[in-house]
């Protein structure tokens, strides 16, 4: 629990304590499967992990860390380029295949959030490559390949710890897939808001790739936890 004095942020930690005391939760931390294992072992737990946590961490799912890192570099790219650049590619019409735009509910919110967003519709057929922005056009060609395969297996897991045939969720969740990039600037006043709302994605899975910066959270039997 933080509260602000005299413009300072000030850390309660006698408040936390007896918090985290009264929950009851001990330390918690977010389920890691290994994809490599057992087949029936990789269902039984995924099949846990998302009843209980909805949210699980992956090792060994085989995309190469080479695709991993130029992604976030490519988007990070991407948002550092000069302003009249991305300028380019802002719109709020979301039904075009590619878009960059600072808050999807901007109009609506009641606080806007420190977020800019670029956001590409994947699946079976990629917009224009040339409407792809070019310092990530390669990267996001990868992405959609790998994330895919990758989005196929996890379906699969999924199908299976429901008892259903392993591709019925494959047949009809994978094709319509988007990508979003999220950039959190520096912000000069970090306590007057925050990078993103808490929030339930709308989609049936989503993969997340995270930086070294962290910050994602969690939430589970009414507590935030770090992932």
């Amino acid at each position: 629990m933080a509260t602000i004095v005299n413009g300072k942020n000030h850390y309660d930690r006698a408040a936390e304590v007896k918090r985290f005391d009264e929950s009851k939760m001990g330390s918690f931390v977010v389920p890691t499967i290994d994809l490599s294992g057992p087949r029936s072992t990789v269902v039984e737990q995924v099949a846990a992990a998302s009843r209980t946590f909805g949210f699980f961490q992956i090792v060994n799912h085989v995309v190469p860390v080479q695709v991993l890192d130029r992604m976030i570099g490519s988007i990070r790219a991407f948002h550092e380029q000069p302003t009249d650049v991305k300028a380019k590619f802002y719109t709020r019409d979301l039904e075009t295949g590619v878009i960059f735009l600072s808050n999807f509910d901007l109009f609506h919110s009641k606080a806007a959030s420190w977020r800019d967003t670029p956001q590409i519709k994947l699946g079976r057929r990629l917009p224009e490559l040339e409407d792809i922005p070019g310092v990530c056009r390669d990267e996001v060609v990868q992405w959609n390949l790998h994330s895919e395969a990758l989005g196929e297996r996890l379906l699969g897991l999924l199908s299976e710890g429901l008892g259903l045939d392993m591709d019925r969720l494959k047949n009809t969740c994978l094709d319509a897939r988007l990508m979003v990039g999220n950039y959190y600037p520096p912000c000069p006043q970090p306590d007057l808001t925050v990078g993103i709302a808490s929030h339930a994605d709308p989609g049936v899975l989503t993969l997340v790739l995270q930086d070294h910066i962290g910050g994602l959270q969690i939430k589970h039997k009414g507590e935030w936890v770090d992932v």
